[in-house]
């Protein structure tokens, strides 16, 4: 992390002429870094100068990142538009599904399923196998509120097949538990699949 410390504070007389400024880059590193240490305010100081400094990569990882933070603390709207700002950024350059995600999850929490369900189905043949049994839980959880029980058990089952944590494959039962009970509702008022936005 000092290294990235470093270079991320470096003032401008020391990059010298005709070197390549990695201070975004060193910023952007710096944002997981910060989160995984638990420093959460210096992980969004981080984020915001990635966001203002960076290339069109860096500044939209970094608005994920700060995106997934709003998303977590209930503030929806403003996570939705910096997953939307970071889409733009992306704009046909590089994928970004951390930002499809999180948009199809606040669809999900905001109660408009169709949406949160098209937003899911992107991920259906994803190659990360622990992702798509994720997003195959997701896809189960608002097949349940539409009134699709079978779809909702296929769904979940798919999702006990993929490599998750056993907390998330006890969640899961939990789902199925209540799909078969005909209690779906107690189970699905918010997205909870065990998996980080950012």
């Amino acid at each position: 992390m000092k290294n990235y410390e470093i270079v991320w504070h470096a003032a401008d007389d020391e990059l010298g002429v005709g070197v390549r400024d990695n201070r975004p880059s060193a910023a952007g590193v710096l944002v997981q870094l910060y989160k995984k240490a638990g420093d959460l305010s210096a992980a969004r100081r981080a984020a915001l100068y990635a966001i203002e400094k960076g290339s069109d990569r860096v500044a939209a990882r970094a608005l994920c990142f700060l995106a997934a933070l709003d998303a977590e603390e209930g503030n929806d709207e403003t996570a939705r538009k910096a997953f939307d700002h970071a889409l733009k950024k992306a704009a046909g350059g590089f994928d970004l599904p951390e930002a499809r995600l999180g948009l199809a999850r606040i669809d999900e929490r905001q109660g408009h399923l169709e949406a949160a369900l098209r937003g899911y189905e992107q991920f259906r043949d994803a190659e990360d196998l622990r992702l798509r049994a994720t997003v195959s839980f997701a896809r189960g959880r608002v097949l349940a509120r539409l009134g699709d029980r079978a779809g909702a058990h296929a769904a979940y089952e798919a999702a006990l097949e993929g490599p998750i944590t056993d907390r998330l494959r006890n969640t899961i039962r939990q789902h199925l538990n209540a799909l078969n009970e005909g209690t779906i509702g107690s189970q699905d008022d918010r997205p909870e699949d065990g998996q980080a936005s950012g």
